[in-house]
């Protein structure tokens, strides 16, 4: 039964990240992947992943779109989950060249555990990266953490690479 809601999720959340973009001007699909970095982890056995949208509303200005998840074998607690964002942020930049990023906004977990104690959660992301007209590849920093609302609220930090492709 638990697999079928996780399935029932990712699908919607899947419909949601096309149809938002669908009606979109410029939108930046990318793959996105990286280790953590918070210091919770000694053997370093955290991973995050994800697939991402990103879409022009108006000059500088984005709604983006993200289903992944992330891994930890670190024991004491910590376990993985399915990961859904919604953020709006700046992008502002040239279409060719050096940009910069940054995003917040709420998300959902499918599970919890002792870094993050709520399924409600928020994501902040910012960073940098190189566009070439169609193509893209940066670097961030993720941050997701309940902003308070319940303890435990250790947060997760990442380092993210992202690549991807604009349409």
């Amino acid at each position: 039964m638990r697999y079928k809601v996780y399935i029932i999720i990712w699908t919607i959340a899947l419909t949601v990240l096309f149809c938002i973009t669908s009606r979109a001007g410029a939108t930046d699909y990318s793959a996105r992947f990286g280790p953590g970095i918070q210091g919770g982890s000694p053997t370093g056995s955290t991973k995050m992943f994800g697939v991402r949208s990103e879409s022009h509303l108006i000059r500088g200005v984005y709604s983006a779109t993200e289903v992944g998840g992330y891994v930890d074998n670190g024991g004491g607690g910590r376990s993985g989950a399915g990961i859904v964002k919604v953020q709006f942020g700046v992008k502002p930049g040239q279409h060719s060249g050096l940009y910069g990023f940054g995003f917040v906004g709420p998300c959902v977990i499918t599970a919890t555990d002792t870094q993050l104690s709520t399924h409600t959660q928020f994501a902040t992301d910012i960073g940098l990266g190189v566009r070439d007209m169609d193509t893209f590849m940066s670097v961030g920093y993720s941050h997701i953490s309940n902003a308070g609302i319940a303890l435990p609220n250790k947060g997760r930090d990442y380092l993210l690479f992202s690549v991807g492709i604009s349409i």
